[in-house]
C-alpha cells in the first residue's frame, strides 16, 4: 500500500506544473485476483480496498473503470465502496441481470473548457447476477453520443488482446486507450491507429501522459511510437556496421548499403512525423521506488 503515498507525491507535483490535469484508473484496482484466496482473510482484503478508496478521495480521481477483479468480494461490497467514493465508477457494458447499467457508462470531464469523454469497458466475464455485454458492441451504442460532446475520447478498457483487436478493426472515434488486465508495461502505444498503453498489473509504475495540442480536432501523434522506430533503425544500422557480426560478414557490400539506406529512410520518416505533429502524446513511465518521498497525508490513511 506504500505505493499510494508515492503516487500521491508525484501527482501533487504534477498538479502544480500542469494544466488540464486529470487522474484515471483502467480497472482491477481493488483486488489482485478474481476471488479472495482462502489464505487471505476477507477483513484484510476489505481494509486494503477501503484504504484505496480513502486515499483516492484525498488524491483525487476523475474516473475509475470497473474490471473483473473488482468484483472479488461481490457486487454489494463493490457498491458499498462506490457509495464511499468521491469519484465516478464507470462501465458501459457491465449490467445487472435485468440489463440495466450498474454504473454510469461514461463521464465527461471539463478541464478549463477542454471536454474529455471517458468511457469504461471490460472484456466479458461471468459473475452471479451480472451481465457483461460484448464490449465493442456496447461501445458502438454510445460512442457517437460521447464523441459529439467531447474534444477528446479516452477509453479505459479492462481488456484481453482479442477484444482490443476487435476494437481496432471497428474504426470507432476513440483517441486513446488505457488497458488494464494485462501484465505488460507498454513503452509506446503500438502501431495501430489508436494508441494503447498497458500499465502492468503490479502497481510499481505510474504512467504520466502529456497531451499537447494546437488544434484539438487534429489527430494526436504518439511520439514514443516513432521514437521507438528511430531507436530500432539505429540499432539495425549499428548491427550492420559491426565488423564482428558473423551474419553481416555474409552480406555483400551492395546489399548492406541498400539495407542501411532503407533504414535511414524509415528513420527520416519517423523524424518527420514527430517534427510535423500538430498534436502530441508524450509518455513518462515513472517507477514508484524510494527516490520519491511519500505523501505524509496518504501515509496517515495507509497506516491507520
Amino acid at each position: 500500500m506504500g505505493g499510494l503515498a508515492r503516487k500521491s507525491a508525484i501527482l501533487n507535483k504534477a498538479k502544480l506544473n500542469k494544466t488540464n490535469f486529470f487522474v484515471v484508473d483502467a480497472g482491477d484496482l481493488f483486488f489482485k485476483t478474481k476471488t479472495i484466496n482462502p489464505g487471505i482473510p476477507t477483513d484484510i482484503a476489505k481494509i486494503n480496498a477501503e484504504t484505496i478508496v480513502s486515499s483516492l478521495n484525498k488524491i483525487g480521481c476523475d474516473a475509475l473503470n470497473i474490471g473483473e477483479k473488482d468484483f472479488a468480494l461481490g457486487i454489494d461490497y463493490l457498491k458499498g465502496l462506490k457509495e464511499n467514493s468521491e469519484f465516478p465508477y464507470i462501465s458501459a457494458n457491465i449490467k445487472n441481470n435485468l440489463g440495466s447499467f450498474i454504473f454510469n457508462p461514461y463521464t465527461i470531464v471539463n478541464k478549463n473548457g477542454l471536454k474529455i469523454g471517458i468511457i469504461g469497458l471490460s472484456s466479458s466475464f461471468e459473475y452471479e447476477n451480472i451481465l457483461v455485454e460484448e464490449p465493442v458492441e456496447a461501445l458502438k451504442k454510445i460512442i457517437d453520443f460521447v464523441d459529439a460532446q467531447s474534444d477528446f475520447v479516452l477509453l479505459l478498457f479492462n481488456a484481453n488482446e482479442n477484444d482490443l483487436n476487435k476494437l481496432h478493426n471497428a474504426n470507432l472515434p476513440v483517441d486513446f486507450i488505457i488497458q488494464s488486465k494485462s501484465k505488460k508495461r507498454s513503452n509506446d502505444g503500438g502501431k495501430k491507429e489508436i494508441p494503447v498503453y498497458s500499465c502492468g498489473d503490479r502497481g510499481k509504475y505510474l504512467y504520466e501522459f502529456d497531451f499537447l495540442y494546437n488544434e484539438i480536432n487534429n489527430k494526436f501523434i504518439d511520439i514514443a511510437q516513432y521514437e521507438s522506430t528511430i531507436k530500432l533503425m539505429e540499432r539495425k544500422i549499428n548491427n550492420l556496421n559491426n565488423p564482428t557480426n558473423q551474419n553481416v560478414q555474409k552480406t555483400n557490400q551492395e546489399n548492406k548499403l541498400e539495407q542501411i539506406k532503407n533504414y535511414k529512410i524509415k528513420m527520416k520518416e519517423a523524424e518527420d512525423v514527430i517534427d510535423n505533429a500538430v498534436n502530441k502524446i508524450i509518455v513518462n513511465k515513472i517507477a514508484l521506488d524510494k527516490n520519491f518521498i511519500d505523501d505524509p497525508e496518504i501515509l496517515k490513511i495507509v497506516d491507520i
